[in-house]
């Protein structure tokens, strides 16, 4: 049994790094995959009881008002013994043990009520950014599912946003317009994140019901010392007004950052200048204290 439990490790091993290869056994792999073994249960536990995964967001700014406009949705796992896990630690044992629809469903319909407060305070027009995973976009009661969500908590569509990365627009095109134009047709919007990292096709941007474009973090944080990412973002910008998109700036960190943005004429900004992700109770304490003019 041993022997048979060592050859199932270091074939998971093999498959993980790539498949068409071949891994030797030792104790170190044991070990990270009994670890891995153990977070794919606490996982289990955590998804079924929703209390440990929370919801963080981090706040978006209308580039020429300064004001805020609405927040992206970013999950968090809070366990009950290693603390705070971020999403790159734990999203892709969801996606592949068939927990990432429950948890989506859980993320969404956290970040829809989170709308329902905001509004309580007087501010209707505030819009919700949800990123969408593969896995999500493979299950066919996805928008049944955040059409009843949103009419259950009487939240206007339009004050939510679907993200999804360029992979997954690009994996499946039938099934990719399919999906956004059903999203489209209950009123919310739809936006591509981390634009121009990715398989990029510029014939998607004419063929998906697209609303927005995020210029990716990587393109941003060096755009006061580096001419071609300047360029990039620039080109990006122009050529997503030009098709009648909006355009957002991840990985805004300074002052600079700010200017140059505005006068790209980019349309939101997102960052650490104004706020990293946050949870709730700190949002709405954030929020509230901001000068929204």
């Amino acid at each position: 049994m041993t022997l048979i439990r060592n050859a199932d490790t270091a074939m998971y091993e093999a498959k993980n790094d790539g498949r068409n290869k071949y891994k030797i056994y030792s104790s170190a792999m044991g070990n990270f995959v009994d670890k891995q073994l153990t977070l794919e249960q606490d996982l289990t536990e955590a998804v079924k009881t929703k209390g440990q995964i929370q919801v963080y967001y981090q706040v978006k700014i209308d580039t020429q008002s300064k004001n805020i406009i609405g927040a992206e949705a970013l999950v968090r796992w809070k366990h009950p013994k290693n603390g705070l896990i971020f999403p790159d630690d734990f999203i892709y044992i969801a996606e592949s043990t068939g927990l990432m629809v429950e948890l989506g469903n859980n993320i969404i319909e956290q970040s829809i009520l989170m709308i329902k407060e905001i509004n309580e305070l007087g501010f209707s027009s505030f819009k919700m950014a949800i990123n969408l995973s593969a896995r999500q976009f493979e299950e066919s009661t996805l928008v049944p599912f955040i059409a009843l969500t949103l009419q259950k908590h009487d939240i206007d569509p339009s004050q939510v946003e679907f993200e999804i990365t360029e992979s997954i627009s690009m994996s499946n095109l039938e099934n990719t317009l399919r999906i956004l134009t059903e999203l489209k047709t209950l009123g919310v919007s739809i936006a591509i994140d981390d634009f121009g990292t990715g398989h990029s096709s510029l014939a998607y941007l004419k063929r998906f019901p697209i609303d927005t474009l995020k210029i990716d973090k990587s393109f941003v944080m060096d755009i006061v010392s580096d001419e071609e990412d300047r360029v990039i973002a620039q080109t990006i910008i122009t050529m997503a007004h030009s098709l009648g998109l909006t355009t957002v700036a991840e990985g805004v960190e300074t002052q600079e950052h700010v200017n140059m943005l505005q006068n790209m004429e980019c349309d939101t900004l997102q960052g650490y200048f104004y706020s990293k992700a946050i949870d709730k109770e700190a949002f709405i304490e954030f929020f509230k204290a901001y000068d929204n003019k």
